[in-house]
C-alpha cells in the first residue's frame, strides 16, 4: 500500500507553519466534528487544529487540542515530528481486526465526516504509529 499521508505533530501550529513556509489548508476542528473517538478504550472527545499540503504523500500538521490523545501523548514523551505514516483503506472496520490480530494494538480511532481512521501502536517496529484511513469523501 502507498504511502497517503505523513502525519507530524506540534505545540503549536501557527508556529510550524511559519518555519515551513508554503500553501497550507487549515482546518480547526471541535469536539463536535468526531463520532464514537476512543483512546486506549475510553471515549474521548477530541478537538485540534491540523493544516493539510500536497499529495502523494500529503502533509499533515496536528496541534492537539485538550484532553488525552495520541498526540498530546506523542509530544509529551518525544516531542515535535513525525508521529504517524496513514494508508488509504477501503473499511477501517476490516483493518482493525487484521492488525490486532498481527500484535499491533488499535489505541485511536473514531470518524469524521464520512470518513474514519485508527492508529496503531507499531512504535516498536518502526518508530512511528501507522494510521489506516478511508478518507471523509469530499477529501478523495
Amino acid at each position: 500500500m502507498p504511502v497517503y499521508q505523513l502525519g507530524f505533530v506540534y505545540e503549536d501550529l501557527d508556529r510550524a507553519l511559519e518555519r515551513l513556509g508554503g500553501d497550507w489548508q487549515r482546518f480547526e476542528l471541535g469536539a463536535d466534528a468526531f463520532r464514537d473517538v476512543s483512546y486506549r478504550g475510553e471515549p474521548a472527545p477530541v478537538g485540534l487544529r491540523l493544516a493539510l499540503a500536497g499529495s502523494a504523500p500529503q502533509l499533515e500538521l496536528i496541534e492537539p487540542g485538550e484532553g488525552p490523545s495520541v498526540y498530546r501523548d506523542w509530544l509529551d514523551e518525544r516531542g515535535e515530528g513525525l508521529q504517524h505514516v496513514t494508508v488509504q483503506v477501503d473499511s477501517v472496520g476490516e483493518v482493525v481486526p487484521a492488525m490486532e490480530a498481527a500484535g499491533y494494538a488499535c489505541v485511536y480511532s473514531g470518524s469524521l465526516g464520512s470518513g474514519e481512521f485508527a492508529l496503531f501502536d507499531t512504535t516498536a517496529e518502526i518508530g512511528v504509529f501507522v494510521e489506516a484511513l478511508k478518507p471523509p469523501r469530499s477529501s478523495r
